[in-house]
């Protein structure tokens, strides 16, 4: 149909990745498989936006599950929303432990501060649930993640980045494109 074909012409102009968009309120659809197995025919790494974390209905975990399930790829956050549907207010990145907060009608301006306190729990969880998927794929994180060491952002950041290049692993970011509430910085 025109739609795979339009999907296989703009991923064959691709040769050093791509970004696959989900919304955060349907999830993986048919037409997120047909693109995923396109991505895989031209060998991409990639990456995962789930979208419309601001609207009604957002659910970025179901949808995280819905990948690893329906899509079977080997994924984890790399942030945590602060707040969903009218409430999202900003990100928390899962590398480097900042929160992102977006102002303005369109989040143009962007404050950086610390994990706020009520939500270190969930950061924690998910940054742990990230280090567990990402460390069987890259030795040296594997050897800090076993001997129980800290693990550094520099030292996350370049095992995604390996993990990523390598199509062993999809980081998967979150936000708001239509009103520029999205922070994307590559692994």
């Amino acid at each position: 149909d025109d739609f795979t074909d339009e999907v296989e012409t703009a991923l064959g102009a691709f040769d050093s990745g791509a970004i696959h968009v989900l919304s955060s309120i349907d999830g993986v659809q048919s037409h997120s498989t047909t693109i995923d197995k396109h991505m895989i025919r031209y060998d991409l790494p990639r990456l995962i936006f789930l979208n419309n974390i601001d609207h009604k209905g957002a659910n970025p975990w179901e949808v995280l599950n819905q990948v690893r399930s329906e899509l079977h790829r080997c994924s984890a956050a790399i942030q945590v929303p602060i707040g969903l549907e009218d409430d999202f207010k900003g990100l928390v990145d899962l590398v480097q432990l900042k929160a992102y907060y977006f102002h303005g009608s369109n989040g143009e301006k962007v404050v950086v501060e610390e994990v706020p306190a009520d939500m270190e729990a969930l950061v924690e969880e998910k940054r742990q649930e990230l280090i567990e998927n990402v460390a069987p794929l890259d030795d040296k994180l594997a050897e800090a993640f076993s001997m129980k060491k800290p693990i550094s952002p520099t030292d996350l950041k370049e095992a995604v980045h390996r993990a990523t290049i390598t199509r062993r692993f999809i980081p998967v970011f979150m936000g708001s494109a239509f009103k520029y509430k999205v922070t994307i910085e590559l692994p």
